[in-house]
């Protein structure tokens, strides 16, 4: 599934895993994406914070194509990540592409 997504702050956490000892690094996202309400179908607002993948925590405020997959977590439910981020691209105006 693919999403529209504004990032509005990216917070990275670095640190030691204490079970493993292995170091590791978390960037977490800030977001407001857009999407159908299950109940009504109305698209709406929603902000909440988002796992960036691996790789990703220089990403900068802004907004972004963002394409998810499903994982189970720890607890063993399944989740909604991220597997690829991309800068959207916005569209060209009408009149640029008429001439």
């Amino acid at each position: 599934m693919q999403l529209s997504i504004q990032i509005l702050r990216v917070d990275v956490r670095r640190g030691t895993s204490r079970k493993t000892g292995n170091p590791y690094t978390l960037a977490e996202a800030q977001c407001v994406y857009h999407a159908p309400n299950p109940e009504t179908g109305v698209i709406e607002p929603s902000v909440g914070q988002m796992l960036l993948p691996r790789g990703q925590e220089e990403v900068r405020p802004g907004n972004y194509d963002a394409l998810f997959t499903l994982r189970t977590n720890r607890e063993g439910r399944v989740e909604a990540v991220v597997a690829k981020l991309a800068p959207a691209v916005a569209a060209e105006p009408s009149s640029k592409r008429a001439a």
